[in-house]
């Protein structure tokens, strides 16, 4: 029997599997995890900050202050102007999730753990990614960010499991199917703060 319009067919016998949905406060998330965990940006945020700052300290009215206020400007003015930046940044990232439909993206998807590779099915897309160009696993509080490759992600919630024991079943199928394919790229998991 085919399965039903919208939905994914059931998982091939054998392998280990997840079955989840996707939402638009996934793929937010998804996205704000992103921008913390980029160097590029962090490091142009320091550099732009260590430039204000500097000027700031430079000009003529902060001369005669005293270095504990210039420390206490030091140590406000440097969060605030990164708070600042991270909140503008979030605005644009949040109209782009909120008004795209993201067919394929968000809803049903269901990621099977086989010998050949995962597998990715949805609604509109089924995709087999081979463990030899596997990148790495990261696992956070509430989510596996599966790299298949070092530019295609797998965004998978952890409630998708009912319980933590088979997340962690999820997660090592993974991990030694990668490992086998190819021992010398293999990193293990990392953990993700978000």
């Amino acid at each position: 029997m085919d399965a039903p319009p919208n939905q994914s067919p059931p998982p091939l016998p054998g392998t280990v599997s997840v079955r989840y949905r996707l939402t638009k406060g996934d793929l937010f998330r998804w996205q704000v995890y992103q921008i913390i965990r980029n160097r590029v940006l962090l490091g142009l945020f320091i550099l732009c900050s260590t430039f204000l700052v500097v000027s700031d300290l430079s000009q003529p009215d902060m001369a005669g202050r005293s270095v504990g206020f210039k420390c206490f400007f030091v140590v406000f003015f440097a969060p605030l102007f990164g708070g600042i930046v991270f909140l503008l940044s979030l605005v644009p990232l949040g109209l782009m999730v909120a008004f795209r439909s993201h067919r394929g993206l968000v809803g049903e998807h269901l990621l099977e753990v086989t010998e050949a590779g995962l597998i990715e099915r949805t609604d509109v897309n089924e995709s087999l990614h081979r463990w030899t160009g596997f990148h790495k696993l990261i696992s956070t509080r509430k989510y596996f960010y599966i790299f298949v490759t070092d530019a295609i992600v797998h965004v998978v919630p952890k409630r998708a499991f009912d319980s933590e024991n088979e997340a962690r079943v999820f997660q090592t199928a993974i991990e030694r199917r990668a490992a086998r394919a190819n021992p010398a790229a293999h990193k293990p998991c990392q953990r993700g703060t978000p």
